[in-house]
């Protein structure tokens, strides 16, 4: 894959399967990385229709519901 900016070969950095905020699968769960410069990209490559999807406001910042279930009770 090449940096879409400067053609430039990119290598695959990061991988998340799931958004935690959501608890649920990604498509675009896996991030590129271009060295040198420090280009990142989801892959594959959001439409404009999904892109509002990344961030639901609603659940952001300290004062909402926090996106972590709380720990089971301990014996």
């Amino acid at each position: 894959m090449n940096c879409p900016a400067c053609h430039s070969p990119m290598r695959l950095w990061l991988g998340m399967p799931i958004d935690a905020k959501k608890d649920e699968s990604s498509p675009f769960g896996t991030i590129a990385h271009r060295e040198g410069y420090g280009q990142r990209m989801a892959l594959p490559m959001p439409q404009p229709e999904h892109v509002s999807a990344f961030r639901a406001l609603s659940a952001d910042g300290p004062h909402r519901e926090s996106h972590l279930r709380p720990a089971p009770d301990a014996p």
